[in-house]
Formats: C-alpha cells, sequence, structure tokens
C-alpha cells in the first residue's frame, strides 16, 4: 500500500510515518493471508532476493503516530482515502481493512474504495494512496529501479530522493549479490525511513505435485524450471 508523495496529504512525510507506524504487519500477515509468508519491512526488497539485507523491523508506535499527526497539524485526525482493485484476491482488501482499523486507533480515518480490477489499472499510478501487487523479480535492485528511482515509468508513489538514487547506483555498480548486499544496507533504510509504502508480508507461493514428480521446486516469479526434475516410479 503505497503513498503518492507529490499528492496531498502525503507530501508531508510525518502524515506517512504515522500511516506506517499504525499498521500492524503482523496482523495483516496472520489474518489476511492466514500467516503463510513473510514479514516486510517497508523497502520492497524480499528475503528471496540475493543482494538482501535484512533490517530491524519497525514496531508499532500509536502514541507516536498521534504524535506526529498533531506536529503536521491533524489533532484531531485526518481522513483519507485507500483504493484497492483486489487484482489478485479479497486478501487485498482484507489487508486494507485491518490497516484502516489499525490507523483509526490514531485518528487516521481511511476511507476504503473497492473498485474492480479492471477499473483500479487503468489508476493505479496516479491515485494518492492505493495497494498494488508486484510480481517478483530476479533481483531486488530491478525492482526498486523500476518503481522509486526519480522518475521511473512505474514509480507509482511518485518517490524522488538523490539520496536514494546516488545509493541505488552504488548498489547497481556492484556484480557480487553479496557485496551488493552490504550497499544494499543503505538503499532499503532511506526507501523504508521515507515511509513510502505499508509492506506487510511477503507472501508464500504454493503448488501442488504429484508424489511421483522428484526434483520440483517452486519459483517466486512462477516460473516453472524443468531442468532438475524427473519421474520415480
Amino acid at each position: 500500500m503505497r503513498m503518492a508523495c507529490d499528492q496531498k496529504p502525503f507530501t508531508d512525510v510525518r502524515i506517512r510515518k504515522a500511516v506506517v507506524m499504525c499498521a500492524d504487519n503482523a496482523q495483516m500477515l496472520k489474518i489476511a493471508y492466514r500467516g503463510m509468508g513473510t514479514l516486510g519491512e517497508d523497502h520492497h526488497v524480499a528475503p528471496s532476493h540475493p543482494e538482501y539485507s535484512p533490517l530491524p523491523r519497525r514496531e508499532r508506535d500509536v502514541a507516536g503516530a498521534k504524535k506526529l499527526l498533531a506536529e503536521a497539524g491533524y489533532a484531531n485526525g485526518i481522513d483519507i482515502d485507500l483504493i484497492v482493485g483486489n487484482t489478485q484476491g479479497r486478501y487485498e482488501q482484507d489487508c486494507a481493512q485491518i490497516l484502516q482499523q489499525n490507523c483509526l486507533e490514531a485518528g487516521i480515518r481511511i476511507n476504503l474504495k473497492v473498485i474492480p480490477a479492471t477499473q483500479y489499472w487503468p489508476i493505479w499510478d496516479k491515485a494518492a494512496f492505493s495497494l498494488t501487487y508486484w510480481a517478483h523479480r530476479p533481483l531486488g535492485v530491478m525492482s526498486l529501479e523500476l518503481a522509486y528511482r526519480s522518475g521511473a515509468a512505474w514509480n507509482e508513489s511518485h518517490y524522488s530522493d538523490p539520496a536514494f538514487d546516488a545509493a541505488l547506483d552504488k548498489a547497481m555498480g556492484i556484480i557480487d549479490p553479496k557485496q551488493r548486499a552490504l550497499a544494499m544496507q543503505d538503499v532499503e533504510r532511506i526507501l523504508q525511513d521515507a515511509a513510502v509504502m505499508v509492506q506487510p508480508f511477503w507472501a508464500d507461493k504454493f503448488t501442488a505435485t504429484s508424489k511421483k514428480v522428484q526434483g520440483f521446486k517452486v519459483h517466486p516469479s512462477d516460473f516453472y524450471p524443468m531442468d532438475e526434475v524427473w519421474l520415480s516410479a
């Protein structure tokens, strides 16, 4: 669930941070996706990415969110819209409803707008606050290059920060993923601190095979690598 940094009220990082601080990612994973996934860290780099560098997960802080809202001029709370298209299923709406309840504790009143997927995609990169499913990319830097670099074609949050761009350039210039992971700490931290998104979890992938199928592994891109698959008797 991302916030457009160039649209009010999300031009104020304090509002974005308040939303993120209210979010109970563990609750969303448990209820909306039955606990079948890995908690996110609000920076769009997954543990499955070879250059992923784990960051400390933030603690939920409703009191801190209220304080930020007051500092931003919303001591009595704020009303915002959240658009959901359920492009991957009802669990998206369930996540949004949980966030709606989480944020209400701090006085952030979310008006949830659920629309058909066919209506969502034409506005996915234009809405001020919306929930978008992103497919897996083999490298974390590939996702960040598409989604968060200044002026990128799929930068739906309209996020722009020269410090982030420079940190991403540095990471992309390192070939070895293990070495790149060291540089990715800065990249992930800058994005996390910018509070561009609430990213509750990375969903597990599922498949079904016969007991005779050996050597098959589920791929995060729903790709079927069959070069090491064989059938037993």
